[in-house]
């Protein structure tokens, strides 16, 4: 066999474990603590990778908060302060379009592809679909 084989399923490329240390914006693995605090240094930063538990962790963060601004929202029941709380809701959830975009450059995807999600029901399975794939080993043209 020559020196260049490995077996499938095998990792490959130079980010493999044991590898060279991956920061957050090159796909490095965090935390939920750092995933939701890297995240709020970076709620502007479209550029770099990151990894599946960045993504997934800081997802849990904004599905939890989403649900707490639910609940005041709907014990308070005044309508100015609900819609000031949807408004929070609505801002909060627009800090994850950089980690998505983020997310897709990991495997390697163009940002751009997160726009499936305006097509009902199938565009939502692709995007879903789209966020789980593995990253690509070693660097790609994102980073």
């Amino acid at each position: 066999m020559s020196g260049s084989y490995t077996p499938y399923g095998a990792p490959q490329g130079g980010y493999a474990p044991g590898g060279p240390q991956r920061g957050y914006l090159q796909g490095g693995p965090v935390d939920f603590q750092n995933a939701i605090r890297m995240q709020i240094d970076n709620v502007l930063n479209f550029n770099g990778r990151a990894s599946l538990s960045a993504y997934w962790w800081y997802a849990l963060g904004l599905f939890i908060v989403s649900v707490v601004i639910s609940i005041i929202s709907a014990v308070i029941g005044v309508l100015a302060l609900t819609l000031l709380l949807d408004l929070v809701s609505f801002v909060i959830g627009l800090s994850g379009l950089s980690v998505g975009v983020r997310r897709l450059h990991d495997s390697d995807k163009t940002g751009w592809l997160l726009l499936l999600g305006f097509i009902p029901i199938l565009g939502w399975i692709a995007v879903i679909v789209l966020l789980v794939l593995p990253a690509t080993p070693g660097p790609n043209r994102f980073g």
